[in-house]
């Protein structure tokens, strides 16, 4: 928890007008917009990072292997874990992301689908995004007081400052919901910046 303290601080930090002269990706602006500023501060700290094309792709999907790494370097730094065993049948030890994978199921961060499986390559939705950045903040006995997965890992996201300057829309039908939809990586710099700052 000290890291995450430590890295709280530095991105607060980070978030000052100065921080983001270095114009870092073609398609995100260095304006004072929330999102642009999370993903200028994330990248700052190396904790995310664009394509070689020197883009982020904000409104891109993203995995729910690539979030376990971000989430994992927001909590340990920027060094890269060895493979090590997951316990998911669908993550072997080779797996590009074992470690990290690894590494978060011991923070408590992470858990998997059912079925002893994880599924590293599937769209994470925002609600799992929520569910993890809650977990992250220690805050799963609130969310589970709220009545748990989904809906109370999203109010304890919303009530903690997390889903700050997201919007939220919760539609009728749950196939077309906020929650259930794929998560952006503009979106997740954004809920991942606002976990580490509040």
């Amino acid at each position: 928890m000290k890291k995450i303290a430590l890295l709280c601080a530095a991105a607060a930090a980070a978030l000052s007008p100065a921080a983001f002269a270095f114009g870092g990706f073609s398609d995100v602006a260095d304006t004072s917009l929330p999102q642009d500023k999370a993903i200028n501060s994330l990248a700052e700290k190396g904790i995310i990072s664009g394509y070689e094309d020197g883009s982020f792709r904000p409104n891109e999907k993203i995995t729910r292997a690539e979030m376990t790494v971000i989430m994992y370097r927001a909590g340990h730094g920027q060094g890269s874990p060895a493979a090590a065993p997951t316990g998911f049948d669908d993550v072997p030890e080779e797996h590009w992301a074992s470690g990290y994978i690894a590494g978060a199921v011991k923070d408590g961060i992470i858990n998997g689908i059912g079925e002893n499986r994880f599924a590293p390559e599937a769209e994470l939705t925002n609600e799992q995004a929520m569910k993890m950045l809650v977990c992250m903040k220690g805050l799963s006995g609130e969310a589970e007081k709220r009545g748990g997965y989904p809906n109370g890992y999203i109010l304890t996201a919303v009530y903690s400052g997390i889903a700050d300057d997201i919007e939220i829309v919760f539609a009728e039908n749950a196939e077309t919901s906020f929650q259930s939809a794929a998560a952006t990586r503009g979106n997740i710099a954004l809920m991942l910046c606002n976990a580490l700052s509040k």
